[in-house]
């Protein structure tokens, strides 16, 4: 009767602590002190002699940061190394992203049902609005109980809170996904990132030792283990998603942060820069090589939605201008074989059309396609595009002869003008209807325009098939061991 009092009893405190919480302050941690300072001033010097002892600057465009979660007396000076890099910088929003070490999630990322976060150095705004956002979906869920114990997201706060400057909070613990759902889970968190957004990983690397149930070798552990986590880095550095999950699994690392790096990797463009800042593990201040845990700090360089920048507008009379060119270009070159210029197409032009983009134009007779050629990547303007592949797709697609005198009349033009193409990591990240996707494999390679499929009326999977036959290749082969970049355009055409 006592036992059934007390587990009541402390259901009871736990639900009001919860509700307390929501809408006013969470704490973070329940016990304070266990893993960091619980006196704020000790806490503040602590942080600043780590980043002082780091001896690293500041960078301009930091975009994600890997930081390890351990006690800060074994990993502190580790974190301090990504955490110099923002040291003073603004931003609107950040995202930090741990693993839940003691509450059961499948598929499921926890945040906070509340409006700030509270530690010992004091209270930060939650961006809410994303947060209800970014509930909506099944993959999200609205609950504080998982952070009342988490360390892995609280050890970077106190971090944050000495370095960065007027920004919102977004802590995540994510549980065990599987590698479709991370996807789902990126193609989410790419709708709300922006260029004033940080997002923080936070992991520590291989737990060695018979107490983690992780003993691959005896001899020459700080060797092996550095080897060991020098391969997990490797895939990290390459930005390859897959790459990485392929060597937790085989390997069977013990990254207690796999997911959240995972995610990670699915979310950086394909240009962003790693920076290997700091190795080091828990035997360097425990003299314990039995039982080891590793810790790496790193930073990333560039710019969310970097593509989304670069995708050029068009206002209608540019377009209009656009199509003339390339319908004097059309008739004169099938007529006489010479090339007008802009100067005698009597057009204007304007900054968009002298960037730098790739490009397709596209001839079609009623609804049935008369030639398509084009360039993928941005080597030229836009109006040099327009002139040279207008008589390439006339005159030099192997599908079709070459346009006759008689056909100008029925020919219509379609233009697309292409943004940068950006890597993928999944074929599953590729959405019919918003991208184009170029295949590459064993050497050969293939590519659809935005508009193909829906034209078609094909979905993901048949579309990938109909892309790896066009490429010379085993319909199916898209499946396993094919690399995949996708590009928006915009398209515009004769009426």
């Amino acid at each position: 009767m006592k036992k059934t009092l007390f587990f009541l009893l402390a259901n009871l405190i736990l639900s009001l602590v919860i509700l307390g919480l929501k809408g006013k302050t969470m704490i973070g941690v329940e016990k304070t002190g266990m893993w960091y300072p619980a006196d704020s001033t000790l806490l503040k010097k602590q942080i600043k002699d780590f980043i002082k002892a780091s001896h690293t600057d500041p960078k301009d465009d930091i975009m994600a940061l890997i930081a390890p979660h351990a006690g800060y007396i074994y990993s502190g000076e580790n974190a301090a190394y990504s955490y110099a890099q923002i040291n003073g910088k603004n931003y609107d929003r950040i995202i930090v992203v741990g693993p839940s070490h003691y509450h059961h999630l499948t598929n499921q990322i926890a945040l906070p049902d509340s409006d700030e976060y509270k530690t010992v150095l004091g209270t930060i705004p939650l961006d809410t609005n994303i947060i209800d956002q970014l509930s909506k979906s099944s993959l999200f869920i609205k609950n504080n109980a998982p952070f009342l114990k988490e360390h892995s997201t609280d050890n970077q706060i106190p971090f944050l809170q000495e370095t960065a400057r007027n920004f919102k909070l977004i802590p995540m613990i994510m549980g065990q996904f599987s590698a479709d759902k991370i996807i789902e889970v990126a193609n989410l968190l790419k709708k709300v990132i922006d260029h004033k957004t940080l997002i923080v990983i936070s992991s520590d690397f291989t737990h060695y030792g018979s107490n983690f149930g992780f003993t691959p070798f005896k001899h020459d552990i700080a060797k092996n283990l550095k080897n060991l986590n020098e391969n997990s880095i490797l895939p990290i550095k390459n930005l390859d998603a897959k790459a990485f999950l392929r060597h937790v699994e085989t390997t069977q690392d013990t990254i207690c942060g796999a997911m959240p790096i995972s995610l990670l990797l699915h979310l950086l463009p394909a240009n962003a820069k790693t920076n290997v800042l700091k190795y080091s593990t828990s035997a360097d201040k425990t003299g314990d090589t039995e039982t080891v845990v590793s810790y790496f700090s790193l930073s990333f360089e560039g710019k969310w939605n970097a593509d989304k920048e670069t995708t050029m507008n068009f206002t209608d009379n540019e377009k209009k201008d656009l199509l003339k060119l390339s319908r004097l270009i059309l008739e004169t070159f099938i007529k006489t074989k010479k090339v007008p210029s802009e100067k005698d197409a009597q057009i204007t032009i304007t900054k968009p059309m002298k960037q730098m983009a790739g490009g397709f134009v596209t001839l079609h007779i009623g609804k049935e396609l008369r030639g398509c050629i084009g360039e993928i990547n941005p080597t030229r303007s836009v109006l040099e595009v327009v002139k040279n592949r207008t008589i390439s797709a006339a005159t030099q697609d192997p599908r079709f002869g070459p346009v006759d005198p008689s056909e100008l009349n029925k020919i219509k033009i379609e233009i697309s003008i292409l943004t940068p193409p950006q890597k993928i990591n999944s074929y599953e990240e590729f959405e019919v209807g918003k991208h184009g996707i170029i295949l590459e494999k064993n050497g050969r390679s293939a590519v659809f325009l935005p508009q193909v499929a829906p034209e078609q009326g094909w979905d993901r999977s048949t579309t990938l098939n109909y892309l790896a036959q066009k490429a010379g290749l085993p319909m199916d082969a898209w499946r396993e061991k094919a690399n995949f970049s996708v590009f928006e355009a915009i398209v515009f055409s004769e009426k």
